[in-house]
């Protein structure tokens, strides 16, 4: 967006170099009600124009688009196109999702996440105890261990996997996600045959 000041760049010299800038609003224009990541534009410029003929171009970006290295590519694109390049020296790659986002988990696997982090943070443990989540893992689907069928025995365990109380409460949902996935890479046929083995000593 343009905007034009009543005012040149030497009569506010002074303090627009002060941060934060005292005139950032009128730099910058402030869409109503954008505050949270939703609501906020995608991607904003606004060119303002001086009385003495300098300008300044100021720019806010939703986070979610960009990270910093991309917006200074970005940044330097636009500079390039404005000086008249036909197209720009860095080409963009157009693939909007990282190749390696093949993880996948399932409803159950949220669900014990989430009930194991909002049981951790209720319970107000110290942050450096270690808090445990297990659920019962069925040795009959998992490959590597194929269980034949005819098999009448018991074919489960209980894998556990630990963690700091701190990290559990503080870390995004995905942290405790990835604990409730990795339970499920224990149960190999090493460990039911120690489950097992434990099974008949303990009796």
């Amino acid at each position: 967006m343009k905007a034009d000041a009543d005012v040149t760049l030497e009569e506010i010299d002074d303090s627009v170099h002060l941060l934060p800038c005292p005139y950032i609003e009128e730099l910058l224009w402030d869409v109503p009600n954008s505050n949270s990541i939703l609501a906020s534009p995608l991607l904003l410029i606004q060119v303002t124009q001086f009385k003495c003929g300098g300008f300044s171009f100021a720019i806010r970006m939703n986070h979610t688009i960009s990270d910093t290295l991309g917006l200074v590519q970005f940044l330097i694109t636009i500079g390039e196109m404005d000086n008249g390049a036909t197209q720009p020296s860095q080409l963009p790659i157009w693939h909007t999702l990282l190749p390696n986002l093949q993880k996948s988990c399932t409803t159950f696997e949220v669900l014990i996440a989430c009930l194991g982090k909002c049981r951790t943070i209720s319970l107000c443990l110290d942050p450096f105890d270690t808090v445990g989540v297990s659920y019962m893992v069925n040795a009959r689907v998992i490959k590597d261990i194929q269980v034949p069928n005819g098999y009448y025995s018991n074919a489960f365990a209980f894998p556990m996997v630990l963690s700091e109380v701190g990290l559990v409460c503080d870390r995004p949902l995905g942290y405790a996600l990835e604990l409730v996935k990795e339970i499920k890479t224990q149960m190999t046929l090493e460990y039911i045959k120690s489950v097992a083995g434990l099974m008949v000593i303990k009796g």
